[in-house]
C-alpha cells in the first residue's frame, strides 16, 4: 500500500472512531456540565417579576442529551396579571428538553391554571437554555403562549392544531445554581 493511501485509511479510521464516540456518548465528551441542579433566578428578574421560581433540571440519560425540567413556583401570580381573575391555582410547569450543543438545550414546558378542578388557561413555554462552562449559571431566553381551555377541544391538555394564542410574550433571565453551603455555626455567646 502506498504512503498516501495509508494516510487516507488512517484518516478514515480516526474520523469513523470519532463519529462513533460522539454518537454513543453524545456531547458529554465535549462538555461536562453537571445536570442535576436546582437553579433560581438572579439579578433584577428575581425581584421585578414578583414571582419566585426554582428551575429543576434532571438528566434522562448519562450524557444529558435529554432532560426533564420542572419550574416550581415558590411565589406565583395565579391570575397571570389579572387576565384570569378566577384562577386560584397554578401548577408547576413541567417539560422536557433536548441538547442542541455542548452547553445548550432547547426545552418546552406546559403549565395549567385552574379554579378548583376547572382549567382556566393553558400556558406553553419554549426556551433556549445556555449553561456556563462551570455549570453555575444558566441564561434562559423564553417565549410563552397562553391558550383558553376551549382551544383544546380534544382534551389532550394542549391547544388544538391551528389555534392562535390568547396572549403571547417573550423574555429572558439568568438563573444561578443553588450552592452547597456549609452548616451555619452561630457565634459563641460570651460567658
Amino acid at each position: 500500500m502506498n504512503l498516501k493511501r495509508k494516510r487516507n485509511v488512517k484518516l478514515v479510521v480516526v474520523l469513523g472512531l470519532t463519529a462513533v464516540l460522539l454518537i454513543t456518548t453524545g456531547w458529554s465528551v465535549l462538555a461536562s456540565v453537571e445536570l442535576a441542579p436546582v437553579f433560581v433566578p438572579s439579578g433584577p428578574y428575581m425581584y421585578a417579576s414578583g414571582q419566585r421560581i426554582a428551575e429543576i433540571v434532571i438528566p434522562n440519560d448519562p450524557a444529558g442529551n435529554t432532560i426533564t425540567v420542572i419550574s416550581s413556583y415558590l411565589v406565583v401570580d395565579t391570575t397571570l396579571g389579572a387576565m384570569f381573575p378566577e384562577a386560584d391555582n397554578r401548577l408547576e410547569a413541567v417539560g422536557r428538553g433536548i441538547r442542541t450543543g455542548p452547553y445548550t438545550w432547547h426545552t418546552s414546558y406546559v403549565q395549567y391554571g385552574s379554579k378548583g378542578q376547572e382549567i382556566q388557561f393553558i400556558l406553553l413555554f419554549s426556551a433556549d437554555e445556555t449553561f456556563s462552562e462551570d455549570g453555575e449559571t444558566m441564561d434562559m431566553y423564553w417565549t410563552a403562549e397562553i391558550y383558553l381551555p376551549e382551544q383544546d377541544a380534544d382534551n389532550d391538555g394542549f391547544p388544538d392544531e391551528g389555534e392562535v394564542p390568547f396572549f403571547a410574550g417573550s423574555g429572558g433571565h439568568t438563573l444561578r445554581r443553588v450552592p452547597i453551603r456549609p452548616l451555619y455555626e452561630p457565634p459563641e455567646e460570651p460567658t
